[in-house]
């Protein structure tokens, strides 16, 4: 649940969060499609991981690394007066 939280958060916020950060809506795709990719990436190599560390191990990093992408701090741009 967590993991598709993480990549649904983007969608969902960015016609809102769109003029504060500076970017258009439209770039939402790309970090759709960048997402995705890293998934099924992930998927390829996941194996090895499942059959070395057991497959609750592999959830737990997952989770932990999904929550800390969620947690990881954004650099501000310079705003001039509003």
């Amino acid at each position: 649940m967590l993991a598709a939280w993480t990549s649904l958060t983007g969608p969902v916020l960015a016609p809102l969060a769109a003029g504060d950060i500076g970017v258009g809506p439209y770039l939402v795709g790309i970090y759709v499609s960048v997402s995705y990719a890293f998934g099924a990436s992930a998927a390829l190599v996941s194996g090895g991981f499942i059959a070395r560390l057991g497959p609750l191990r592999v959830s737990q990093l997952s989770l932990v690394l999904c929550g800390a992408a969620l947690r990881r701090p954004r650099r501000r741009q310079a705003q001039g007066p509003r």
